[in-house]
């Protein structure tokens, strides 16, 4: 047993004259009452995959919504830890509350917006709310005609039914959305089924081809079922608005990704 051990503090010296030949760190033991080696202080919050986000200062978000004209009329103010903002005050209505929200949520760095915003302006009844928004969806040239129904409980407005193509739910969900007094939309319509796979991308591709101001240099379009992924590159910013709108005005489609590329204009 003694030689065992003996051998075992050997190999050990032999391992540390090496490591110490090589230029590598030897671990020395501390001797009683020695004061330890000193440790780099962490924060705890910097990984292995990089630092954090920068934190958010409540001055820049204060900046922004202080200077954003359909703001006009609100008093907000605004509070930050780490990453974490805090927005009170008032604001005329439901509207301005939601842009307020999305402007913060858009800022670099913040995780999470606390909404504490109290609104001076009631909406009106839900009946009353439920016309605007018909009012507004019939007098749109794309969702004019589409069955689509509308419920309303305060500020939040659901939106159900079957409509002919992609195009005509956008558009009831934006539409929905600019009506005064709404706040959330909760999309519960379906598109009409129609073709899938090859069929249906041949379909966008011929109406992407008689759209005039879907000019597109190079084009690519993936379908996964009834799913539409647009690949190339075009002229304009413009253009690449238009093909989209083209794509989902095709009956069948139930979903849609633009990763157009705008060509720069050396290249146009």
């Amino acid at each position: 047993m003694r030689k065992c051990l003996s051998l075992f503090a050997q190999l050990g010296s032999v391992i540390m004259l090496g490591s110490a030949a090589v230029g590598l760190p030897v671990p020395v033991k501390a001797q009683a009452g020695q004061p330890k080696a000193p440790v780099a202080p962490t924060d705890g919050k910097t990984t292995r995959f990089g630092p954090p986000p920068p934190k958010i200062g409540a001055a820049t978000l204060t900046f922004r919504l202080r200077h954003d004209w359909r703001l006009d009329g609100s008093h907000i103010r605004v509070t930050s830890y780490g990453h974490r903002v805090g927005l009170y005050g008032s604001v005329p209505n439901y509207h301005q509350r939601r842009i307020a929200r999305q402007i913060a949520q858009s800022m670099i760095g913040v995780t999470y917006v606390a909404d504490h915003l109290r609104v001076l302006s009631q909406p009106p009844p839900a009946a009353r709310l439920v016309a605007d928004v018909q009012a507004r969806l019939a007098a749109h040239s794309v969702t004019a005609g589409a069955p689509i129904q509308v419920q309303a409980y305060r500020d939040v407005v659901t939106l159900t039914g079957t409509v002919p193509s992609l195009r005509v739910k956008q558009a009831a969900i934006r539409t929905a959305y600019d009506t005064p007094f709404v706040s959330v939309v909760q999309d519960h319509l379906a598109v009409l089924p129609g073709a899938t796979g090859d069929a249906l991308a041949a379909q966008v591709r011929s109406a992407l081809a008689r759209d005039p101001h879907a000019s597109i240099r190079f084009l690519r379009v993936l379908v996964n079922g009834s799913y539409i992924y647009l690949r190339g590159a075009v002229f304009s910013q413009k253009a690449k608005r238009a093909a989209g709108d083209a794509a989902a005005a095709v009956p069948g489609v139930t979903g849609l990704t633009n990763s157009l590329t705008v060509l720069p204009a050396s290249l146009r």
